[in-house]
């Protein structure tokens, strides 16, 4: 995940990665030059697996403005 996620400034993330969460931007975002297939594999194989995934979000939506590097991880600008 944080080959996918890691960053040093904002403008490396805006990759949404899908169904990452309940509401939709609190999906979780990767770089924008991240392969995420690897990423969709594992998901799916968890579930297969019937693992927990850390998924856990609340399900609204907040306004956001963009995408931020936060403590070295892709996200969103929330405002």
């Amino acid at each position: 995940m944080a080959a996918i996620r890691g960053c040093t400034n904002d403008s490396e993330c805006g990759q949404v990665l899908e169904g990452t969460s309940c509401g939709c931007t609190r999906d979780w975002v990767a770089r924008l030059d991240a392969n995420t297939e690897t990423f969709y594999e594992l998901v799916d194989l968890a579930g297969e697996l019937a693992c927990e995934l850390p998924f856990i979000s609340t399900c609204d939506c907040p306004a956001t403005d963009g995408y931020s590097c936060t403590d070295d991880i892709c996200g969103w600008n929330y405002i």
